[in-house]
């Protein structure tokens, strides 16, 4: 069950509205629809008999929330219609991105969208707002997000060595990001040749590889620099953290070649994995970070 929902607008302002107790918030959602698994559209051939189809592919659309809100008078405020219609209004903007934040049994989940209606009613019995919210990226997103690793050490994964095993509990696939270091002052990641980054789903046996080629003339002129391959969104971004968290060029070390072609990126799907981190044998240390996913609420 939904308990409250939080957003937060692109200035950072935030409102909360619970569901049972709308005269903390002056405002009551009756309705809430648009949070359910969304539709897909499917492509298809038809076959030359002209009795069966073939399936090509299937591509999930953008997600549409839509609050139907009741502007309630008996709040603790003591606001009247006209205020609480006004307040809401930098809230929901109009084209604004926002974060919306359902908690759920005591789990809050998240998602990004830009308000593309707004729509009070100023005659009414019961006067309220329709308002709707599109999400190009339709999954909600667990709230925090998960890490699997050693925590007193970001140089250090699970078990000290080159892969890690992790239950995913999510019900969509999610990207991730890796951090490797290149040194610490005991410890240096043997990089040069060609770094594989492989995923592995357990029960499907399904194998993902990606591959990034390294120069072996790079010095890393410091310690405690660590490679960042970030693979949380639909493209595929290298670059390097220094010792005080600042992202510096990666020119001269990373060919781009290598990662300008669209591969299999490796991404982590429901029920068990294993993520491995290599090249040439060697073990490298690594951490990663995920975002647990799901199709709705």
């Amino acid at each position: 069950m939904i308990n409250e929902i939080k957003v937060v607008n692109s200035y950072g302002e935030e409102l909360t509205m619970a569901l049972i107790e709308p005269q903390f918030s002056g405002y009551a959602i009756t309705e809430i629809s648009g949070i359910g698994p969304t539709d897909v559209d499917i492509k298809q051939t038809q076959f030359v008999s002209g009795r069966k189809y073939k399936y090509n592919a299937g591509f999930h659309k953008y997600r549409e929330i839509t609050l139907n809100i009741i502007y309630y008078e008996d709040n603790i405020y003591r606001l009247r219609v006209e205020e609480l219609r006004n307040n809401l209004y930098k809230y929901f903007a109009t084209n604004d991105k926002i974060k919306l934040y359902f908690e759920k049994d005591n789990t809050q989940y998240a998602i990004e969208g830009y308000v593309s209606k707004h729509e009070p009613t100023f005659w009414s019995d019961a006067c309220g707002v329709k308002i709707m919210v599109l999400c190009p990226d339709p999954w909600f997103r667990k709230i925090d997000t998960d890490y699997i690793d050693d925590t007193t050490s970001i140089f250090d994964n699970i078990d000290n060595s080159n892969k890690i095993d992790i239950i995913y509990n999510g019900d969509i696939s999610s990207g991730l990001k890796l951090y490797m270091p290149i040194a610490n002052d005991s410890y240096i990641n043997n990089f040069h040749g060609q770094i594989i980054i492989e995923t592995k789903h357990i029960i499907t046996n399904e194998i993902r590889q990606m591959f990034l080629n390294i120069s072996e003339s790079y010095n890393y002129n410091g310690i405690n620099y660590r490679l960042c391959v970030d693979l949380l969104s639909d493209n595929i971004n290298v670059y390097i953290y220094d010792s005080q968290g600042n992202k510096i060029g990666c020119n001269g070390w990373i060919d781009s070649s290598s990662i300008s072609k669209r591969q299999e990126i490796p991404e982590i799907l429901p029920n068990q994995n294993q993520i491995k981190v290599y090249n040439e044998g060697n073990e490298l240390k690594f951490k990663i970070e995920y975002n647990t996913l799901y199709r709705g609420l």
